[in-house]
């Protein structure tokens, strides 16, 4: 049985296609045109082994899903018994006659995609109407719908009256024994920027990590925020706390409030402690961010899982975040171990306690990383696999 995996936002894809051609399925990642860049294959893996079950589709972005053929598409996954996607998956899956068997979102596929018209395309106007219509009846027909429970997840459905199934689980969000210490020790030396961070390293006593998108000033709804202003507040607060050990952070050039965050970080004397990076691919992230010392998370809504946090868990750092357990607390017997925050001042305690004695945060780190490999990668493969009776 051959299995397509649509689309590649977030790296999501590509992870879920390792994973289960680890486990002996026969999966090819077929990328939409319109994917970042950043999230080619090629900047997620040491190996050029994904050369062999990639290709990148001529199709794929919504405001241009009329502009290719229903012919088209259906010759492109005519070879495949069984379709997984995200983003604009199951729109063209329904344009090409078929039914998406699992959709996995990463979030404005879901929140976005079925009810907004896409950007203005003046060549492809019929598409951009056409679009939101596609993705509700792909959506509709899609066999099941896998993810954890979220603002993102559950209203949409509602909303959308989704007849399939709704299997609760975490995505496989991250492969990792593409990240061992071993091959990030033997990456080290052909990383950009790790010298700069290895200097870092060096000076400072606490090395904080916080890599996500900058997104806490141009929102388009409350529940999109990153909180990165309220990280940006703790940061100054705690560093000023443990002086004289010295607090640094790293973090990237990426999300759409870059620049109001550099303000926010001179207005708050921070100019000094933190090494602004270009935003980077996934694995010179994961090399920079494993000789830190911890991750902060995200600062908006409760989020159990996103490749933020699940990048932290994967290298057994410690992680700072938000999390509201009682919605996740139904589902999973365990959470992974970590420091609930909401607020600056709480951030800042947490960096404070660390600097004092690291010890328990690293146990932390270790659990968080034990609980990764069993509820982020062993069982949501299984329900995967299960699902698709692949298994």
């Amino acid at each position: 049985m051959k299995v397509a995996l649509l689309g590649n936002m977030n790296n999501l894809m590509f992870s879920v296609t390792r994973h289960l051609r680890d486990r002996g399925v026969d999966a090819d990642l077929l990328a939409f045109d319109d994917d970042p860049k950043h999230f080619h294959p090629s900047l997620d893996t040491f190996s050029l082994d994904y050369q062999r079950y990639f290709r990148s589709l001529p199709w794929g972005t919504p405001e241009r899903c009329l502009t290719v053929s229903k012919e088209a598409v259906a010759r492109t996954l005519a070879p495949y018994d069984v379709l997984v996607g995200c983003g604009a998956a199951p729109a063209f899956a329904f344009r090409g006659g078929r039914t998406l068997d699992l959709f996995i979102p990463y979030g404005s596929d879901l929140t976005d995609h079925p009810f907004r018209l896409p950007r203005l395309n003046r060549r492809s106007l019929r598409s951009v109407a056409a679009f939101p219509i596609l993705q509700r009846q792909g959506l509709r027909r899609t066999r099941a719908v896998l993810g954890d429970p979220s603002v993102a997840i559950e209203p949409m459905l509602e909303r959308l009256d989704y007849p399939g199934q709704r299997i609760v689980s975490s995505p496989p969000l991250v492969h990792p024994p593409t990240y061992t210490p071993e091959l990030l020790l033997e990456y080290q030396t052909r990383c950009h920027w790790f010298q700069e961070v290895r200097a870092l390293r060096e000076e400072a006593d606490v090395l904080v990590f916080t890599h996500g998108r900058h997104l806490w000033k141009s929102l388009e709804s409350r529940n999109s925020t990153k909180g990165t202003d309220i990280a940006l507040q703790a940061l100054a607060q705690a560093a000023r706390a443990i002086a004289p050990k010295k607090l640094r952070c790293v973090t990237f050039e990426y999300g759409p409030d870059v620049d109001a965050s550099r303000a926010l970080a001179k207005e708050l004397g921070l100019e000094d402690h933190i090494l602004w990076l270009p935003f980077c691919g996934r694995k010179e992230i994961m090399t920079l961010m494993s000789v830190g010392d911890f991750c902060l998370g995200e600062f908006g809504p409760s989020y159990l899982s996103c490749g933020t946090i699940y990048e932290a868990l994967t290298l057994g750092k410690p992680l700072i975040h938000n999390r509201e357990d009682s919605l996740y607390a139904a589902h999973y017997p365990e959470l992974y171990p970590m420091c609930q925050a909401s607020t600056a001042s709480e951030i800042a305690s947490h960096i404070v306690d660390f600097a004092s004695d690291p010890a328990p945060f690293r146990v932390k780190g270790e659990q968080g990383r034990q609980w990764h490999e069993e509820y982020g990668v062993r069982r949501p493969v299984d329900a995967i696999l299960q699902h698709l009776q692949l298994s």
